[in-house]
């Protein structure tokens, strides 16, 4: 989609969060047999930022240096393969931000597509929070009703104490009240969740089938 994303751009290149894997660092097998290149690939294609420092730190254990060219050669060669509108858009419509790594030729399709992701993301995201909120109320409701009922018995019991009689006709009223409060939190509840489900319906076709 062509849509001015300047802001979202500064911001996303600002504050984006990386999104490397928190794997374990090479082991001393690993640092004896490596195609440096390879290696770069690979953190090139996963979107990191470069983990040349913990392969170095991990490696110099055992006395090998990383091949550092070789590394840089193969992870701009991943670059190429993450940095692509597909995945930037995978990446925002799972909520997750960008780290500023790809080349400057693929970077505007790459943030763009990540922009249309992540207003789906957040599209998605709040019709998810209504959702809870709904299961909340109704899960209180129960409750109040349940208890409700309970109370409605004792007073049939009620061994005709006025005091203890009182008692319950206060608990039924309170508990009446915050009933028909969670009733009507529902409808108000229901209502939105109509609404965002609707924006979200709408921005899916807008979006169509852009980035598949």
């Amino acid at each position: 989609m062509k849509r001015q994303t300047t802001n979202f751009r500064l911001i996303t290149a600002l504050f984006g969060l990386v999104l490397v894997s928190g794997c374990a660092s090479m082991s001393a097998d690993e640092c004896r047999s490596a195609e440096w290149r390879t290696v770069g690939y690979e953190d090139g294609r996963s979107g990191s930022a470069g983990r040349i420092g913990d392969h170095s730190k991990a490696c110099a254990k055992v006395g090998i240096a990383p091949n550092l060219d070789q590394y840089e050669l193969g992870r701009a060669d991943g670059l190429r393969q993450y940095c692509i509108p597909s995945k930037g858009y995978e990446m925002g419509s799972n909520g997750h931000s960008y780290n500023g790594v790809c080349p400057e030729d693929l970077e505007p399709a790459f943030v763009e597509a990540l922009e249309d992701g992540r207003v789906l993301y957040r599209f998605e995201q709040a019709v998810s929070d209504v959702e809870s909120e709904i299961n909340d109320i109704e899960h209180e409701l129960d409750d109040d009703e349940g208890d409700l009922r309970d109370l409605e018995r004792k007073l049939v019991e009620n061994d005709g104490n006025a005091a203890s009689r009182q008692k319950l006709l206060d608990e039924i009223k309170q508990l009446t009240r915050d009933a028909e409060s969670h009733r009507i939190s529902l409808v108000e509840l229901n209502r939105d969740l109509y609404h965002a489900e609707q924006e979200l319906e709408e921005y899916r076709e807008l979006l169509g089938d852009g980035y598949r």
